[in-house]
């Protein structure tokens, strides 16, 4: 059996002082993490930095695959907080597999 990995995976990056104007780099992060995750392909990965996020809805649309997993994960165990906006429960949709 041969295997194929998207070598092109991106690494983005979330932090409460970024611009989603920015490229999500490490040193030109975005702000939402919703507009992070609506950047995503397969094989990406977005960090979010410690800090507090107002959010509404995060929905993953997108699948990665089994080789090419989608990761969303904090910087730092316990140091990221996402909270609702105002009349909107905090929600995150997975509409999509890996």
């Amino acid at each position: 059996m041969f295997v194929v990995s998207d070598v092109s995976a991106t690494i983005y990056y979330v932090s409460p002082s970024g611009n989603n104007g920015n490229s999500g780099s490490e040193a030109s992060p975005f702000l939402t993490i919703n507009y992070a995750v609506s950047q995503m392909v397969a094989g990406d990965t977005t960090i979010v930095e410690d800090g507090f996020y107002v959010s509404g809805n995060i929905n993953f649309a997108v699948s990665g695959n089994e080789n090419n997993r989608i990761t969303l994960q904090a910087r730092n165990i316990g140091g990221v907080t996402i909270s609702s906006t105002s009349g909107c429960a905090a929600n995150i949709s997975i509409n999509a597999s890996y």
